[in-house]
């Protein structure tokens, strides 16, 4: 296993060892003298060559020593294999951290190769954390600085210290992962970390203050301490965009491309006030096991209001009991719930949140399409009365609800014990990567453009290479409005869309022709990472031959 043309791991850890076995045989040397000497004389040793903070003369001394020693080999290693040019600064940080308290492995054959190998597969992922370090430093004080993605100019403060006295090594460990990503998305090596921007910058910094190369211009403002980065390749800031998004879901705006268009949160809708006469009606219900029976006849209008407030609660007319089924509200929890709807005289209403139930032969397509397994992490994020939630359950995945709507809300915790995140999913974040899910069915609503923003929003969700199955509205194929036309491009870069029959959501109670949007998330780490980082190795490459 090379490290470079000249050294090998194994001639390195043989001629450690053999330096480290000539230590311990020194330190019993003095170890023997200095008992000699102390029976011969009375005196120690380190009091003769007055050695009293001599590591020679030390309890445990050689052990210390010998971290020493493994300490800075370490360090030679790492920067002569060239592993430490494509680190991250916050993995050169770590290690440099480690070394400095002496706090590396042992320096074995088999410690290095285990931790170069995992370093080196590791690659893609720190070319990664480098480009989201870069967009955590950025300071939104400064208009240049987009919140939502990388922009064609940034600025970056606090790279000079004492109004300008002071180059900030830690700034310019920033700047080398900025340069690092570049030179990868290019498909070019990454460049030697001991040329890195402090070095350049340090050069030229006493005849001028700007420095240019093939993928942006630099120019610093001393006194103010600020860096003012232009880059000059827009397809290299897209593929900044693709990686941080992938990685810090809630620092890109749904669509980085044009993200003004992107369709806004709409308020949720409040509760409805149920008519005196409705009412009145309702507080004839009795309920009899799973059902409330015992309405009056009564005039058409004021039926269809009190059928509407029960359907909505999740009741439905049964002829046979003659009154409202409730299958998702226990027979024992049942009073406790109308005396609740009769004290409030208020519900909330399906078609306000554009909640249109999912009939079981269209969860059946979802399921299908989004190809899962047992164990899996999923998302349901419009999760209604849970028709998606309950075959997630079945096959074995580990579910996650979010719903709008508070009376479906308590239904999918009482019939299912989840533990529901009630609110609007276009308000709702996640921020750790390990917080995201392997895949994600669902059926948002569709009106103004809801699905289209609630399909996108998921995707900030969506681990790398996760798939994304959702029913929308057929609008999204041929609409002639940007986003629309914006969705279309990313479908097409990303997955397909897929018809369903005329009329599937009829029984739901609407007559909207629907598709079903398969996305499948992707994964810079290996799209880039793989397929243009390993195409060309720096000097002193790793063989793990």
């Amino acid at each position: 296993m090379d490290l470079i043309k000249s050294i090998s791991i194994e001639n390195t850890v043989a001629k450690r060892d053999a330096a480290v076995a000539k230590l311990r045989q020194l330190f019993a040397d003095v170890d023997q003298v200095d008992d000699d000497l102390a029976k011969l004389c009375g005196r120690w040793l380190r009091e003769i060559v007055y050695g009293r903070d001599c590591l020679l003369f030390a309890h445990g001394g050689v052990e210390e020593a010998i971290r020493v020693i493994d300490a800075d080999i370490w360090a030679k290693l790492l920067l002569e294999s060239g592993l430490r040019s494509f680190m991250s600064s916050k993995a050169r940080g770590e290690w440099d951290a480690n070394i400095m308290n002496r706090n590396v492995p042992e320096l074995t054959l088999d410690n290095v190769r285990a931790t170069f190998a995992q370093m080196y597969a590791e690659r893609g992922e720190m070319f990664t954390d480098g480009v989201v370090a870069v967009f955590r430093s950025l300071s939104w004080d400064y208009k240049t600085n987009s919140p939502l993605a990388f922009g064609p100019k940034l600025i970056l403060s606090g790279l000079w210290t004492d109004k300008g006295a002071y180059l900030s090594h830690d700034r310019c460990h920033v700047l080398d992962d900025l340069v690092r990503a570049l030179h990868i998305l290019d498909g070019k090596p990454e460049p030697d970390v001991r040329n890195g921007m402090w070095k350049r910058i340090s050069d030229v910094q006493r005849k001028a203050d700007v420095l240019e190369d093939a993928y942006f211009m630099l120019r610093w403002y001393r006194k103010a301490g600020t860096a003012h980065v232009t880059f000059k390749r827009q397809d290299l800031v897209d593929g900044l965009n693709i990686v941080l998004g992938s990685r810090f879901p809630d620092a890109i705006a749904t669509d980085i491309r044009n993200p003004v268009h992107r369709p806004k949160a709409m308020p949720l809708p409040g509760a409805r006030r149920i008519g005196q006469m409705a009412l009145d009606a309702m507080k004839l219900l009795k309920a009899e096991g799973s059902a409330l029976v015992g309405l009056p006849p009564l005039e058409r209008l004021i039926y269809e209001e009190v059928d509407r407030v029960l359907t909505c609660l999740g009741g439905r007319w049964d002829r046979v009991r003659k009154g409202h089924v409730f299958d998702g509200i226990s027979p024992a929890g049942l009073p406790y719930v109308l005396s609740m709807l009769l004290r409030d005289g208020r519900y909330y209403d399906w078609d306000d949140f554009g909640f249109f139930p999912t009939p079981p032969e269209i969860v059946e397509i979802l399921i299908e399409l989004a190809e899962l397994e047992s164990g899996m992490t999923v998302l349901e994020p419009s999760a209604g009365r849970g028709a998606i939630v309950e075959r997630l359950l079945a096959a074995g995945c580990k579910v996650t609800a979010i719903e709008a709507l508070p009376v479906n809300a308590d239904h999918l915790r009482d019939r299912f014990g989840l533990a529901v995140i009630e609110g609007d999913f276009l308000e709702t974040s996640v921020n750790r990567v390990e917080d995201l899910f392997s895949a994600i069915v669902m059926n948002p609503p569709f009106s103004k453009h809801q699905d289209i923003a609630h399909v996108m929003h998921a995707t900030h969700f969506l681990k790398p290479g996760g798939r994304l199955v959702a029913v929308m509205s057929a609008g999204v194929k041929f609409n002639g409005d940007k986003y629309s036309k914006q969705f279309r491009e990313y479908v097409a870069e990303h997955g397909k869309l897929i018809d369903l029959p005329a009329g599937s959501f009829k029984a739901s109670g609407t007559s909207v022709n629907t598709v079903v949007a398969v996305l499948t998330k992707p994964d810079p780490s290996r799209q880039i990472a793989a397929s243009k980082a390993t195409a060309q190795q720096p000097a002193g490459q790793l063989s793990l031959v």
